[in-house]
C-alpha cells in the first residue's frame, strides 16, 4: 500500500489548518492507494534510478 496526498474540501481542509494552529503542528493529509510494486529487471531499475535523479523524485513501477 502507497499514500498520497489526501484531497480535501474548503471545510476540511480548514479543520486541519486548526489543528496545526491549535497545536502548533505541521501535517500531512494522506490518503491510501491500493497497488502492488512491480518487479523490474536490472536494466529498467537503472533507468527508473536515472530518471529519479534528473526529477528529484522517489518512483516506484506498478502493476
Amino acid at each position: 500500500m502507497l499514500y498520497t496526498f489526501a484531497k480535501l474540501d474548503d471545510a476540511q481542509l480548514s479543520a486541519v489548518q486548526q489543528f496545526e494552529q491549535d497545536e502548533g503542528l505541521k501535517v500531512l493529509a494522506l490518503t491510501s492507494v491500493e497497488t502492488n510494486p512491480d518487479m523490474i529487471d536490472a536494466n529498467k531499475l537503472v533507468k527508473l534510478q536515472e530518471l529519479e535523479k534528473k526529477l528529484g523524485v522517489c518512483l516506484i513501477a506498478v502493476r
